[in-house]
């Protein structure tokens, strides 16, 4: 079938405005919000928070650790002479013509009078170490810190096992308690936490606090029931009656015993 010059024209006409308003709805929809933007707008809703509630959390992550203060060594002995023979090591004030090899050698004496059954040579040579190591290495050094934990290690056994420490049980026990907690602060600071060295040094102190705990356990009720005593006085028993006579005179007595005389006439 023939097609006339206006079917064409209009054939063309109808092809253009479909194309056009193919494109028209293309347009449209690219210039329409479309659901990507809403990941956009949830991102923002945490940033719409006050500032201040965020600001002291992240002060205390980044707030550096307060280190605490390393305790000095021992100034006197508390153990106490154990037999004939101990006591011969001398603890000394001035160290400073000493060595970091007198140090450790101080504390190799230590062992071995403690093995012997000297402790009061062991503890003095540990606090000579001690001593040592903080002149000459600083009370933040690993040879400070060994020579701490020797000496408290060395308190700890003496109030738990040891003969004779009962009756400076209490002051060997919170001794060794700051020892352990010193060396092993260094320790993990310098080793981190899985050295053998820090794991005998917090095992070592929580030991020693346990029995600290324990021992306040079995202290309190005491100190309960003697207060408890002290309150409540029984009451005073009543004094007995006495009884006051009347001296007779001298002469009242000889004839009063006259009287009871039987006379030899009769």
């Amino acid at each position: 079938m023939a097609i006339t010059v206006r079917q064409g024209t209009i054939f063309v006409s109808g092809l253009v405005l479909g194309a056009a308003a193919a494109v028209c709805v293309v347009l449209g929809l690219r210039s329409s919000p479309g659901p990507q933007q809403a990941p956009a707008q949830v991102s923002e809703a945490p940033a719409s928070r006050p500032a201040a509630a965020v600001q002291p959390a992240v002060a205390a992550v980044q707030a550096p650790a307060v280190a605490a203060p390393h305790v000095a060594c021992p100034a006197q002995p508390a153990t106490p002479v154990a037999r004939a023979g101990d006591g011969r090591v001398r603890l000394q004030a001035e160290v400073s013509a000493r060595t970091q090899a007198d140090a450790a050698a101080f504390i190799l004496a230590g062992k071995e009078a403690a093995a012997s059954g000297r402790p009061r040579d062991a503890e003095v040579a540990f606090m000579m170490a001690c001593r040592i190591a903080d002149k000459l290495a600083g009370v933040d050094s690993l040879p400070a810190a060994d020579a701490r934990y020797q000496l408290g290690r060395h308190y700890a056994n003496l109030a738990l096992t040891g003969p004779g420490a009962a009756a400076n049980r209490g002051e060997l026990l919170r001794r060794a308690e700051v020892l352990y907690a010193d060396s092993a602060r260094t320790y993990v600071a310098s080793h981190g936490e899985g050295h053998e060295k820090s794991r005998f040094a917090a095992e070592g102190l929580a030991r020693v606090r346990q029995t600290l705990a324990q021992g306040a356990k079995q202290v309190a009720p005491a100190v309960r029931r003697t207060q408890a005593q002290a309150q409540v006085q029984p009451a005073a028993a009543p004094q007995p009656r006495q009884v006051t006579r009347r001296a007779q005179p001298v002469d009242e007595i000889g004839d009063a015993a006259d009287e009871r005389e039987p006379t030899a006439s009769r």
